[in-house]
């Protein structure tokens, strides 16, 4: 394998380092001839030629290289009913049918023509590591840690659920900004656990890690906070339309379509975000719970004239 990568832990009971799983995962994208890969496989891994991992994958029988349905199952379901279409065949049904279709009334020749490619598929053995592994592709697109961390996690810990080991790995990360003073690296981390919360639906415990990350927000208080430099904060905390002490736009929208994902109406919503709200505690704090509920629900109408007014109370009050 040429490739400048190096793991932090030994391959795995199938003779595989956890790139080497990311890249299964992708392979069906690629084809034998590609020489463009996303960016990713260099800056974040290291992989110089992504070409060698994937033969090398398939020597040892991860992958095998496709014939038509494989090139056919990368075009979108559009290019497929455009060729439908050409040979006056139905264009209706989902893309497993549309293939199934053209494999049944076109000749395997004029669909090689249309279709030359030969893009890389995998094998059981593949799908089989990846059924054991969804973890390594979840935070390689997640991002709460590295690919080598969390395999690492796992095997120090066989049988225990995957999802429980990234949450307790969120937890140390907030001790660790907590005692560190980076109270904007300690903001991210619990948008992270308020998505992951999300993901498993569960919807009321989401919107109460984000009234966290809310609160964050509106605090005034980043990485390296200290109150010596108080009059150069202030500069950048009020007026309104130039504080950098606002709710982000992605957190407001998360919180209201959960809300609404989780039946949660504005007067529950209400509750839940003073119930957390009222117990946290920070460096510094521009706004009552109160305000900052005001805030919540100024900034979905954007009601710009009574946000300035509550900001303007604040600075006085910091004054």
């Amino acid at each position: 394998m040429s490739t400048s990568y190096s793991s932090s832990i030994s391959p795995d009971h199938h003779g595989l380092l956890p790139v080497e799983v990311l890249m299964l995962s992708y392979a069906h994208q690629y084809t034998e001839s590609m020489t463009e890969y996303q960016g990713f496989w260099d800056y974040a891994y290291g992989i110089s030629d992504p070409n060698a991992m994937l033969r090398s994958l398939a020597d040892r029988g991860f992958l095998r290289l496709g014939g038509v349905p494989e090139a056919m199952e990368v075009e979108t379901a559009v290019s497929l009913k455009e060729v439908l279409r050409e040979y006056g065949l139905k264009v209706s049904g989902r893309k497993t049918e549309l293939i199934e279709r053209l494999l049944e009334n076109v000749s395997i020749g004029e669909l090689k023509e249309r279709f030359p490619l030969k893009y890389y598929a995998r094998t059981d053995q593949a799908e089989l590591v990846l059924s054991e592994k969804p973890y390594i592709g979840y935070v390689h697109s997640s991002g709460p840690m590295g690919i080598d961390e969390i395999e690492l996690l796992v095997r120090k810990a066989p049988g225990k659920p995957w999802r429980d080991l990234i949450w307790g790995y969120f937890n140390q990360d907030l001790l660790i900004h907590a005692k560190a003073g980076d109270w904007g690296l300690y903001r991210n981390t619990k948008a992270n656990m308020a998505s992951f919360l999300a993901e498993e639906s569960k919807w009321r415990d989401a919107i109460l890690m984000l009234s966290e990350v809310i609160f964050w927000d509106l605090s005034g208080v980043g990485n390296g906070f200290s109150k010596e430099y108080l009059d150069v904060y202030i500069e950048y905390l009020f007026p309104y339309e130039k504080s950098l002490a606002t709710i982000a736009p992605g957190i407001l929208e998360r919180l209201f379509d959960w809300a609404n994902e989780g039946d949660v109406g504005d007067s529950e919503l209400k509750e839940l975000l003073e119930s957390r709200i009222r117990r946290l505690k920070a460096p510094m704090r521009l706004f009552t719970t109160d305000e900052i509920l005001e805030i919540v629900f100024l900034e979905r109408t954007a009601d710009t004239a009574a946000l300035s007014e509550i900001y303007e109370t604040a600075e006085l009050r910091m004054k």
